[in-house]
């Protein structure tokens, strides 16, 4: 359910957007520390300080990118925000074909082709009515 609604949530949070982006850091990281809390201390004493700092990049990475996602959502309608966010398959087949010199199969060509069908069936509309003072629901999701 959180990742269908997750952009509606978002925009329907009073809170700034960087606070939203770095509770969900700090929720899911809660989460899954005890399911990788071995293996970090196996990397730990592997690789020592290094390897671990060099592991802690990436996860910088995440989080820079989920608070400028989460921001850029506070900025734009929901329906913008979810067809940005639903074009990755796009850019993998394209990086796959250009960046790594790979074919794309031919399967590939039929799931994009159907994925770009469906979303110019279902394009979303937005209601236009509201009050305009932020008081509906549909002035709230603008």
């Amino acid at each position: 359910m959180s990742f269908g609604f997750s952009s509606v949530l978002v925009k329907l949070c009073d809170f700034p957007a960087t606070v939203i982006a770095s509770f969900r850091m700090i929720l899911a990281g809660l989460v899954l520390t005890p399911f990788c809390l071995g293996k970090l201390k196996n990397l730990f004493r592997e690789r020592g300080l290094p390897g671990f700092i060099l592991l802690l990049i990436p996860g910088l990475l995440l989080g820079l990118h989920l608070q400028a996602l989460i921001i850029r959502l506070k900025r734009t309608y929901v329906a913008s925000a979810n067809f940005i966010i639903s074009i990755n398959p796009l850019f993998f087949a394209l990086f796959e074909r250009f960046l790594y010199k790979k074919r794309i199969p031919g399967y590939t060509y039929i799931a994009l082709a159907g994925y770009a069908r469906t979303c110019h069936s279902h394009q979303i509309r937005l209601p236009t009515r509201g009050s305009g003072n932020g008081d509906s629901i549909v002035d709230r999701i603008r």
